[in-house]
């Protein structure tokens, strides 16, 4: 992206890189799944007035058809900022929250969905609970509105707009097609498709892809927690920041 020749530019590319020899093995990808713990709970000390809590599960990868669909059930639960549920339930009416977000992550290989909150440690477990039941709310059929629809989808096109904002993320939105797999037209019909979801596509991709009894749970914070964290979630596992960075 840029004022250059065309025809000048790729002959040039043709003359540096043309006999460069083409990759033909096949790269092993990771088994994620393999490595993943599902519905555990993991407690890290550390002497601090606030807990740092984030409990989630494997997601999807940056390919999956669905990844649309759900980016606009994420806006409604928690990655619309103050616009989302999570913000409104935990943060405003709560009033647990410092912070509270959840994220769809979709990387090259699977991703995830987590949800991040930070709290005075007295309300570990009252602001975490909250925030479970919020996501299970989400994803029961008939819950969302016909207004949080429809801000998440012209939230999520506005956003899309800023991907070709300048010649650098320009170039880098058609990079990413190749690097993600993603299908050669996918930036051309991004905003059709995303005007084409429906009620039925986020109840669908939330009862498929989100599932509150298999999120493993971890919270950071003081002495006076873990007994806080047992009572409720039973078997805790106590970790280090050493390990955890060792991963």
């Amino acid at each position: 992206s840029g004022d250059f020749e065309p025809d000048w530019l790729m002959e040039t590319l043709e003359k540096l890189f043309g006999d460069w020899p083409k990759f033909e093995g096949e790269i092993p990808e990771p088994q994620v799944g393999d490595q993943v713990s599902v519905g555990e709970t993991f407690f890290i000390e550390k002497d601090l007035n606030q807990s740092t809590v984030r409990f989630g599960h494997l997601g999807i990868r940056k390919d999956n058809p669905d990844a649309i669909p759900l980016d606009v059930l994420n806006f409604v639960i928690g990655g619309g900022g103050f616009s989302s549920r999570l913000v409104n339930e935990v943060r405003t009416r709560g009033g647990y929250a410092y912070m509270v977000a959840s994220i769809f992550d979709e990387p090259l290989l699977q991703g995830q969905f987590v949800t991040i909150l930070q709290t005075q440690s007295k309300n570990t477990m009252e602001a975490t609970e909250l925030a479970k039941e919020v996501i299970s709310k989400a994803i029961q059929p008939g819950s969302l509105t016909d207004e949080e629809i429809e801000l998440a989808k012209e939230s999520k096109l506005n956003d899309f707009v800023f991907n070709f904002e300048t010649p650098q993320a320009v170039v880098q939105a058609y990079a990413d097609l190749e690097f993600y797999g993603l299908p050669d037209n996918y930036l051309e019909t991004y905003r059709e498709n995303l005007a084409k979801v429906t009620r039925e596509d986020l109840e669908k991709v939330g009862t498929k892809y989100i599932h509150p009894d298999k999120m493993s749970l971890l919270v950071l914070g003081n002495s006076e927690v873990k007994p806080l964290l047992e009572e409720a979630e039973g078997d805790v596992q106590t970790l280090t920041l050493q390990e955890v960075d060792s991963e």
